[in-house]
């Protein structure tokens, strides 16, 4: 087992061990829905494939970026990044 946050850490095999959820932010047009709400509004939100992914996965899955990042493909910092312009689709 390794861990690359302590909020995440990860089986020999690679599949995520539930140890607790990322402390995540919603933006204002997301708080208060629940999971299918929150799903339906990112997928008509104009984001592109990758940035839906990440958005469904830091705010309906609730990872920490790492994990979104070994998911994506993508550096913990570009995640970051992403993020930013996601939750200014949002406003």
């Amino acid at each position: 087992m390794w861990c690359a946050t302590p909020d995440s850490c990860r089986s020999l095999s690679g599949s995520v061990l539930p140890v607790a959820a990322a402390r995540v932010v919603l933006p204002a047009a997301l708080q208060g829905l629940d999971r299918q709400q929150m799903t339906a509004a990112i997928k008509s939100a104009p984001l592109g494939r990758v940035d839906r992914k990440i958005a469904r996965l830091r705010y309906v899955e609730r990872l920490p970026l790492p994990d979104i990042a070994a998911q994506t493909h993508y550096s913990r910092t570009a995640i970051g990044y992403r993020l930013k312009g996601i939750e200014k689709v949002f406003e």
